[in-house]
């Protein structure tokens, strides 16, 4: 088969065994469930391995949330309108797991598509609330800014960010901010972050207060 075919195969498979937890197919290689505002996913998909003297793959599987309307804003407060996202924030799902032991790393056609997928199943069951539960609510999203404002190497996720976000992360924090209405405390966080271009800092005060106009006729609808 080609690795197309497995990774369809894989992705079905997956879709049977995780259905009792909410999470269904959205396409090959991406799974989802909706929490609230919060759009978790499940992405797997294998990358051959080159080098193997026998055909092996390894497996990319991480896990990742979204939340559409800050997203939206991100691209806003950074000026860039064109940006593909696919999620707020990710991590690699073996990160989330004790001493990152797991069976399913490597996968060799002499193992059924079937068992390999409830290696998978069998850890994303037991181990994956400990990083869904944690963002699973902007609420949630604003607390964990709160006690890490600036980010640093320990950050519990990735923030998706390309050279166009070079200041994405604080974007993200006054997007968060913004939509729970925060007014103040996204007033006091613009005036002693220093990660935010002056020109960031004014679009979003600008479309802040656009925003708390009362029926204003260009007022964007989300």
């Amino acid at each position: 088969m080609k690795i197309k075919d497995y990774n369809r195969l894989l992705t079905l498979q997956l879709g049977e065994l995780l259905a009792e937890t909410g999470f269904k197919v959205r396409k090959t290689s991406c799974l989802y469930r909706k929490v609230n505002r919060c759009v978790q996913y499940l992405f797997v998909y294998f990358k051959k391995d080159k080098y193997s003297s026998e055909e092996s793959y390894t497996l990319s599987c991480s896990l990742a949330f979204q939340y559409v309307r800050a997203d939206k804003l991100v691209c806003h407060f950074c000026n860039y309108f064109d940006a593909p996202r696919w999620a707020t924030g990710f991590i690699p799902f073996i990160n989330v797991i004790p001493g990152h032991d797991v069976m399913w790393e490597k996968y060799c056609p002499d193992l059924s598509i079937e068992d390999y997928a409830e290696f998978i199943a069998q850890d994303f069951i037991k181990y994956s609330s400990s990083f869904y539960d944690k963002f699973n609510s902007l609420e949630k999203l604003e607390a964990y800014f709160d006690l890490y404002p600036d980010g640093d190497e320990n950050e519990e996720f990735h923030f998706m960010q390309r050279d166009d976000f070079s200041n994405g992360r604080a974007c993200l924090i006054a997007a968060v901010l913004f939509i729970l209405k925060r007014w103040d405390k996204l007033k006091s966080f613009l005036d002693t972050n220093k990660k935010l271009t002056e020109d960031e800092k004014k679009r979003i005060l600008e479309y802040m207060e656009e925003y708390r106009k009362p029926k204003t006729i260009n007022r964007v609808k989300w």
